[in-house]
């Protein structure tokens, strides 16, 4: 049976598995079922950490559909009615607002950084203000800069 764990609970459970694990290594024989049964929750925690969150995107590319992996992406731009989808390499249309990506994403490495815009953490280079105290946000490897609205600037305080 798999039941679903908050991450805070997961967070102390991983501590605590991690602990044990210290205290019967250190021991002379630590039991050898209790070790294997630790190392295989630890290895089911972090695939279920990740598995509920989006890893493809699918675009449409004339008769074909393209896959686009999720680490791939820089940043995501609302574009009307579509979603831009912008990597290195490429940009695309998807038919997601911004809203529905922002509950599918996982919330470690993508951050909303404006109503219309979601970012890639990994991808981004540094964080300064305007004059107007909003956020600009440089991407590495990009020469445009994105705006943080006030909303969200808090992201990037505890930083």
């Amino acid at each position: 049976m798999d039941y679903l764990v908050k991450p805070v609970t997961k967070k102390r459970l991983a501590q605590t598995i991690h602990r044990l694990k210290k205290q019967l290594q250190s021991s002379l024989e630590p039991p050898a079922d209790v070790v294997k049964m630790m190392t295989q929750v630890l290895a089911n925690l972090q695939i279920n950490a990740s598995a509920g969150y989006l890893q493809w995107i699918k675009t449409q590319h004339k008769e074909n559909v393209r896959l686009i992996p999720v680490e791939e992406v820089d940043y995501f731009q609302a574009e009307d009615k579509y979603t831009l989808v912008i990597t290195a390499k490429e940009e695309a249309l998807i038919k997601k607002s911004i809203k529905e990506l922002s509950r599918e994403l996982d919330p470690h490495k993508f951050w909303q950084i404006h109503r219309g815009t979601i970012v890639n953490v990994s991808r981004i280079e540094t964080v300064g203000r305007s004059l107007t105290g909003r956020g600009i946000l440089k991407l590495k490897n990009r020469l445009n800069a994105l705006t943080v609205s006030r909303q969200y600037i808090h992201l990037f305080k505890q930083m």
